[in-house]
């Protein structure tokens, strides 16, 4: 990875337009995008962050070039940096949103999120299942018991009423 985009990446800030600009870039020049994907494994965090930003826009713009890079991407909820692990979070529904086929042999590793401890991952398991229940209603099966159980015994109302929502949507 150049240093240039490196500096790039690390300065950006957060409701920057940069990061709208390097994705409308890379989406037509794949030697940008291959030096943006390769942030995601650098060992800075703010790298790391700064290309899931990136990512994040792609994701939203033209969604079939991540396809190769999911895995990448569905790695980084391991990530014991929490702002890592949330914008991952955040790229991977937006995946499930636009493009769920995209997603789905990672389902499983992803709805590992039903079960922390932190409401917002749980939330995000939970739309994750709405947003791709259409597109594999056999997992969305798998996981409904485990939602309605969850609806129960949650103590969380955002986590309770995204299941509502979902369980209520089918």
């Amino acid at each position: 990875m150049s240093d240039d985009i490196r500096t790039e990446l690390i300065e950006m800030e957060d409701l920057s337009k940069k990061n709208v600009e390097l994705a409308t870039m890379a989406i037509k020049d794949s030697n940008l995008l291959s030096k943006i994907l390769e942030g995601l494994d650098d060992k800075d965090f703010r790298v790391r962050w700064g290309s899931l930003r990136v990512v994040r826009e792609i994701a939203s713009r033209k969604p079939e070039l991540l396809r190769d890079h999911v895995s990448k991407i569905v790695g980084l909820l391991k990530d014991r940096n929490t702002l890592i692990k949330n914008h991952a979070s955040i790229v991977i529904l937006k995946l499930s949103k636009i493009d769920p086929k995209s997603i789905l042999e990672y389902a499983d590793e992803y709805l590992k999120l039903l079960d922390e401890r932190d409401a917002h991952y749980r939330v995000d398991a939970v739309n994750f299942l709405g947003n791709i229940k259409n597109a594999e209603a056999n997992l969305f099966e798998k996981y409904k018991e485990k939602l309605e159980e969850m609806f129960k015994k949650d103590e969380n109302p955002l986590v309770v009423n995204a299941i509502k929502h979902v369980l209520k949507s089918q």
